[in-house]
C-alpha cells in the first residue's frame, strides 16, 4: 500500500468501488452469473488488502450488490465494469467478443422494491406529439426529490405527421395516455411490481340529457372499428383539471327523476390520429390541437370531474359542437371527442349542456397498473421472453436494441446493444437479444424500439444529471417519442461516500494519471460545498504505484491490478486500476497527416493491450521520433513543422518497448485526395 499522506491506516471496505473483469484473472463461475459485493476486489492481491481494511472498518454504507457476469451465449464477456447509482440501481457495461465481433452492452439493474426508487414514462415536452432525446425528456422532469437517475429510450413512434406518437399502450400516473396498438407491453403496478402482456382496453361513453349523472348501463352504440383501441396511431395523458373528484364520476349522484341515458358510445382511440369511421377521445397530453382535418365532427367537453384512470369513469359537460372544423384546441381542462364517418353520425346525437359519463375498463391486472410503455410494433416479435422460454417471430436482422426484462425476482432489467459500428459495437438479432435476456435471468422480456433510436442514459458519480453512456449509432443522440424513466425520490443528504473519477481506467506502466473526488450521500446523490478539498488522502494498493496529495498517480513500472483510494474522515471511496507494461499495437488517430510551414499540432495515438482493450498512456512515457528534415517534437507528442522548407516529406514514428507506428507527414503540400 503506497499513500500520499501520513496518518491513519484505510480502514474498511470503499461503497463505490467499481468492479472490473480481466480475462487474466481467469474468472469462471457455472452458469455465468454470479453475484459480487462492490466492497469486494476481484484482484487476489487487492482482495487480501482489502480484507484487512475491512478488520478495522468504522462506518460504511450498505452496499449494493453487482451481478457478476462471466459467460454469455452471444460471446466471452471480456470485460465488465459495475457502480451503483443509486441504492438498488446498478450499472453495468459490458465488452462481449462474438462471432459477428466486438460488442457494447450496458446493462441497468433496477430493484423497484427499494421505497426511493420508482419508474415512469418520459414523454417530449410532455406530450404524445413530438419528438425530443432521452436526455431532454429525462431533465424536463428530474428535480430535488423526483431526480432521474437513468433512462432508455421506450417505444417505437410514428415517422410521418403529426410525429412521434408511440406505437403501442401509454399508462402514465394510473391515467390512460394512448390507446393500445397490438403489441406487447411493460407494466409497473402501483406496488411497483412490473408485468408484460397484451392488455385489452375498451373506451365508452353515456349521455345524459339535462342530467348531473344516471345509470350507464345502456345498450351500446358502436362506431365501425375494432372494440377498444385501434392498432394504428398513438396516445396521451388522460387530463384532469384541478379541483376534480378523485373518485370520477361515481361520485356523481343521479338525478332520481332522471330521464334514461341514451344508448352508450363506443370510443375507438384514445389520443390517437383519427381514421375513416373513428371515434377518438384526445385530451391536452395529445398536442396543442387535435390535429385533425375538417371532414367530420369535434365535440368540445369540459366541466370534467375525475381522471381518464384505468377501470374508472369521468363526467363531463358538452360545450361546443365543431361541424367540419378540424384541429380543435386542447386547452387544459378540456377533452375533444373527434368522429369522422359512422363515428361522426354517432356523436350527432350529442348537444350543447348534454352530461356524458366516459369509462375505461381495462383486462385485469393491468387495472392496478401506474405506469405502461409499449414495445415493438409487432405483436409477436415485440416479445422476446416469455415465461423464461423465447419469444416466437424473433428475426435475423442485425441492428442496435433496446429491451427490458424482469428477472423471477423482480429485479428490472434495462439493456442496450450498440450497433452498426464495426470494431466497437456490431448489433445483434433479435434471437440474440432474446437469449442474453435470457442469460441475464430475464423470465420475461420485451424490445423496444431500437436503431438509431437506442440509447442509454445514466447519473454517474459525482453527478446532478443523467447522460449519455452508449454510443448512439447516428453519431449523436436521436430525438425519439418517449422513454423509460428511472427516479430516485431520494432527498438530499450530509456527505456518506465520495466518488473517486474516473471509477475504472486502464493505464501504461510509468504513466502520471489524474484522479478527482466528489462527495455523495447515502443515495449517491451529489454533495456539493462540503469543503473536501485539501482534505482528502489518497492512497494506493496491491503495487498500483504512488499517488501525490493532489491525486495525481504516477504508475507502477511493473503491471498490477488493485485501488486507488480517497478518505476524508471515516468517509472513502475509490477506483480500480490496471496497470499494463506491454502493447500489441499503437494505431494512430490518422496514418499520414499534411501542414503548413511553421504550424503545430498534437499528434494523438492509443496503445492497446494483447486483448484488444484500449489503454490510457501519458504521452511521455512514448518515444517520440521524427524521421527527415520535416519540424521537431516533444515529449507531449506536439508537433511543430518547420519553416524553413516547403513541399518536404518525412515521418513521424512513435514506439513503446518495441511496438512503434509511423505517421507520413507532409509539410508545404496539398493534402492528397483518395478516390472512391
Amino acid at each position: 500500500m503506497a499513500r500520499s499522506t501520513k496518518g491513519k491506516r484505510f480502514e474498511s471496505l470503499v461503497s463505490t468501488l467499481m468492479v472490473a473483469v480481466f480475462p487474466a484473472m481467469g474468472l469462471a463461475l457455472a452458469g455465468g452469473v454470479a453475484t459480487l459485493s462492490l466492497g469486494e476486489a476481484i484482484n487476489p492481491e487487492a482482495a487480501a488488502s482489502a480484507a484487512a481494511a475491512a478488520e478495522t472498518a468504522q462506518k460504511t454504507p450498505p452496499e449494493t450488490q453487482a451481478t457478476l457476469i462471466t459467460s454469455l451465449a452471444l460471446g466471452e464477456v471480456t470485460e465488465m465494469w459495475s457502480t451503483p447509482i443509486a441504492p438498488g440501481v446498478q450499472q453495468i457495461a459490458l465488452v462481449v467478443q462474438s462471432n459477428r465481433g466486438r460488442q457494447q452492452i450496458h446493462l441497468l439493474e433496477v430493484d423497484p422494491s427499494d421505497p426511493e426508487i420508482t419508474l415512469e414514462v418520459g414523454f417530449s415536452n410532455g406530450k404524445l406529439v413530438g419528438l425530443t432525446p432521452v436526455t431532454e425528456q429525462a431533465r424536463a422532469v428530474s428535480r430535488p426529490g423526483h431526480r432521474v437517475i437513468a433512462a432508455i429510450n421506450g417505444d417505437s413512434y410514428s415517422t410521418s405527421p403529426p410525429l412521434g406518437i408511440p406505437t403501442d399502450l401509454v399508462i402514465h400516473d394510473g391515467q390512460l395516455i394512448a390507446s393500445p396498438g397490438g403489441g406487447a407491453v411493460l407494466g409497473i403496478m402501483e406496488n411497483d411490481e412490473a408485468i408484460v402482456g397484451m392488455p385489452q382496453v375498451t373506451v365508452t361513453m353515456s349521455v345524459y340529457t339535462g342530467v348531473t349523472g344516471g345509470d350507464a348501463g345502456s345498450d351500446t352504440v358502436a362506431a365501425n372499428g375494432p372494440d377498444g383501441a385501434g392498432p394504428d396511431g398513438a396516445g396521451t395523458d388522460g387530463a384532469g383539471t384541478d379541483g376534480a373528484d378523485p373518485d370520477g364520476a361515481g361520485a356523481a349522484a343521479a338525478d332520481a327523476d332522471a330521464p334514461a341515458a341514451k344508448p352508450t358510445i363506443r370510443i375507438n382511440k384514445v389520443n390517437r390520429p383519427r381514421g375513416n369511421n373513428d371515434i377518438v377521445l384526445y385530451t391536452p397530453m395529445y398536442a396543442a390541437t387535435t390535429l385533425t382535418n375538417d371532414d367530420g365532427l369535434e365535440v368540445v367537453l369540459a366541466s370534467i370531474q375525475g381522471e381518464l384512470r384505468l377501470d374508472a369513469s369521468i363526467m363531463a359537460e358538452v360545450r361546443e359542437i365543431r361541424q367540419q372544423q378540424g384541429s380543435t384546441p386542447l386547452d387544459e381542462g378540456i377533452m375533444v371527442l373527434s368522429g369522422a364517418g359512422t363515428g361522426e353520425e354517432a356523436l350527432r346525437q350529442l348537444k350543447i349542456g348534454d352530461k356524458v359519463a366516459i369509462s375505461v375498463d381495462i383486462s385485469g391486472p393491468w387495472e392496478r397498473v401506474r405506469e405502461a410503455i409499449g414495445g415493438h410494433p409487432s405483436s409477436n416479435a415485440s416479445i422476446l421472453v416469455q415465461d423464461g422460454k423465447l419469444g416466437p417471430n424473433l428475426d435475423q436482422a442485425v441492428h442496435p436494441r433496446t429491451a427490458v426484462g424482469i428477472r423471477a425476482d423482480g429485479t428490472l432489467l434495462l439493456l442496450t446493444v450498440d450497433g452498426r459500428q464495426p470494431g466497437y459495437s456490431e448489433g445483434v438479432t433479435t434471437t440474440e437479444l432474446a437469449r442474453l435476456m435470457l442469460d441475464l435471468g430475464a423470465v420475461d422480456a420485451v424490445d423496444l424500439d431500437g436503431g438509431g433510436s437506442t440509447a442509454f442514459i445514466a447519473r454517474q458519480p459525482g453527478e446532478m444529471e443523467a447522460t449519455v453512456q452508449n454510443r448512439p449509432s447516428d453519431g449523436y443522440e436521436r430525438a425519439v417519442g418517449n422513454s423509460l424513466l428511472v427516479i430516485s425520490t431520494a432527498p438530499q443528504g450530509p456527505l456518506s461516500r465520495l466518488a473517486v473519477r474516473p471509477g475504472h481506467v486502464r493505464l501504461l506502466a510509468g504513466s502520471r494519471y489524474a484522479f478527482t473526488v466528489k462527495g455523495l450521500d447515502e443515495a449517491y446523490n451529489p454533495v456539493a460545498g462540503e469543503g473536501i478539498e485539501g482534505r482528502v488522502e489518497w492512497e494506493t494498493f496491491a503495487g498500483l504505484g504512488e499517488i501525490s496529495a493532489e491525486g495525481i498517480l504516477v504508475a507502477s513500472r511493473s503491471a498490477a491490478s488493485g485501488r486507488v483510494s480517497a478518505t476524508v474522515g471515516h468517509v472513502r471511496g475509490s477506483a480500480a486500476v490496471e496497470v499494463v507494461e506491454k502493447l500489441s499495437a499503437i494505431p494512430p488517430f490518422s496514418d499520414r497527416i499534411s501542414m503548413n510551414p511553421g504550424e503545430t499540432t498534437v499528434i494523438r495515438v492509443t496503445g492497446y493491450d494483447a486483448g484488444g482493450k484500449p489503454v490510457e498512456a501519458d504521452p511521455a512515457v512514448y518515444r517520440w521520433e521524427v524521421v527527415g528534415d520535416i519540424g521537431t517534437i516533444d515529449e507531449t507528442g506536439r508537433f511543430t513543422a518547420t519553416d524553413t522548407a516547403e513541399g518536404v516529406s518525412g515521418t513521424i514514428r512513435v514506439s513503446y518497448s518495441g511496438v512503434s507506428t509511423t505517421i507520413l507527414t507532409d509539410i508545404g503540400k496539398p493534402p492528397i485526395l483518395l478516390e472512391d
